[in-house]
């Protein structure tokens, strides 16, 4: 057995998610342990899409019999280990458990079976706590999206991890979903042949009713919803492969990463401020008149 300790020193997109694709490709084997550290990476600068693929890291490692532990003597090592209870996912093998900021909807091991579930879960939570008159339907149908896209799509093979945070003063909802399944670059390409680059792949994924037709629900809207409910300045990406793609309402932009993330990422933003009152209807008073 041996102890190995990886340093993760930035929180910028690129960074963050190629080092965590260097340590999955460690040669590290069963019976080792990996310590990971986050140098001075503070807590501020931390979002969903660094929690959810952190997370598939660790479930990555601990699939190998290779134990993971967080340096709690960084900043982020303690708010991981402390505040969003992260070992409970692998030491007590939870599938959900709340974090300690009731802004966070932590971590949840995405299972196919509970989508649905879940996604009404998070959207009551928000109606009962914060936005009582909004209709949140569009909210509940991006995560259905969303879900099934990573479950549907990347044969993830349970390694998906969603997690939501939503900020009380400017009411944005940030979603992040990963897995480290095949990625949807790749999903794309398998179904297409005649697509040679992942950004290209990208940009048909995000096309209204195209579909791989990997399950019988998939109209081949997923993407595509997820991208109309963003206004303003929300937006989409997606990450997977070798290629990324910024989405907002009127605009899209693909590039290369420079490296191979070997899964797929999707994180968006939604201004809630924005949606519409339910529509409530005024007491009557009714009567039958013969």
């Amino acid at each position: 057995m041996k102890v190995v300790t990886e340093n993760i020193n930035s929180a910028k997109r690129t960074e963050w998610l190629k080092r965590i694709m260097e340590i999955r490709n460690t040669e590290c084997v069963e019976g080792d342990e990996i310590c990971l550290s986050f140098g001075d990476i503070s807590v501020d600068s931390i979002a969903p899409e660094h929690i959810v693929s952190l997370a598939c890291l660790v479930e990555f490692l601990d699939r190998k019999n290779i134990s993971v532990a967080l340096d709690s003597n960084t900043e982020c090592g303690e708010y991981f280990f402390t505040e969003l209870n992260m070992k409970e996912y692998w030491i007590n093998r939870q599938d959900y458990f709340p974090a300690r900021n009731d802004t966070i909807l932590n971590l949840w091991h995405v299972k196919g079976e509970q989508i649905e579930e879940h996604a009404r879960r998070i959207t009551d939570y928000l109606k009962n706590r914060y936005l009582k008159n909004k209709d949140l339907s569009a909210v509940t149908n991006s995560l259905h999206e969303a879900y099934y896209n990573i479950s549907d799509h990347a044969k993830a093979e349970a390694n998906a991890f969603s997690m939501i945070s939503f900020n009380k003063k400017t009411e944005v909802l940030n979603v992040a979903v990963c897995d480290f399944g095949i990625g949807i670059a790749r999903s794309v390409r398998d179904f297409d042949p005649s697509i040679d680059d992942d950004k290209i792949a990208l940009k048909k994924a995000a096309e209204a009713k195209f579909t791989v037709r990997s399950a019988e629900h998939n109209a081949g809207m997923g993407l595509y919803n997820i991208r109309c409910v963003c206004t303003e300045d929300d937006c989409l990406w997606i990450i997977s492969n070798s290629a990324a793609l910024r989405l907002t309402s009127t605009n899209e932009r693909a590039t290369d990463l420079g490296f191979d993330f070997n899964g797929s990422l999707l994180t968006y933003s939604v201004s809630l401020s924005h949606f519409i009152d339910e529509e409530t209807l005024e007491d009557f008073n009714w009567s039958l008149e013969e």
